[in-house]
């Protein structure tokens, strides 16, 4: 699988666990949800980010590690 791959598949995931695997797969230390992801992926307003650590959130903007 390529990066876009997965990136892909990080935000389509619904189940968090997957979600926190394919981020290591890439080497990714954070994930950014912005408008423009909500616009693209719209499931991800009802995603499980339980097990990733909220670093920020202003608005509809959230960076997780």
């Amino acid at each position: 699988m390529n990066r876009q791959s997965f990136v892909r598949a990080i935000y389509e995931e619904v189940k968090c666990d997957r979600k926190k695997d394919y981020l290591k797969q890439i080497n990714a230390k954070y994930l950014v949800i912005s408008h423009q992801e909500m616009k693209d992926y719209p499931q991800l307003l009802n995603t499980d980010f339980s097990c990733l650590e909220k670093i920020i959130s202003v608005g509809e903007n959230y960076i997780f590690q």
